[in-house]
């Protein structure tokens, strides 16, 4: 069976659904996913859903940020059901104040 597209643009959003663990062994490929909308114009959010994501590295960290420089011009990030291990690595880094969180697991 093959696998789910992770990303997807429904109007103005692009929707990217992320995998258990976003690390150096698949961001560079969510990168590579992103660059395809580079050139799409009228996106204006980008949804992380991150309900099944356990583990952030930095690269995917960069990857998160990437999406924010490449794709639309400067979209509104939100990151929907992270778990509270993820949003904390986000806080320690200062990216709440610019990344939104919705629907966080307690």
């Amino acid at each position: 069976m093959a696998k789910k597209n992770p990303i997807t643009l429904n109007e103005d959003t692009l929707n990217v659904v992320l995998e258990e663990r976003l690390d150096i062994t698949n961001s560079m490929k969510l990168i590579e996913e992103l660059n395809k909308y580079r050139e799409e114009e009228g996106i204006t959010h980008v949804v992380f859903d991150a309900r099944n994501l356990t583990y952030i590295a930095s690269t995917g960290i960069r990857a998160v940020l990437y999406a924010d420089q490449v794709v639309g011009e400067n979209p509104h990030i939100t990151i929907l059901g992270a778990s509270q291990d993820i949003y904390h690595v986000f806080e320690m880094t200062g990216l709440t104040k610019f990344i939104e969180f919705k629907d966080a697991q307690e």
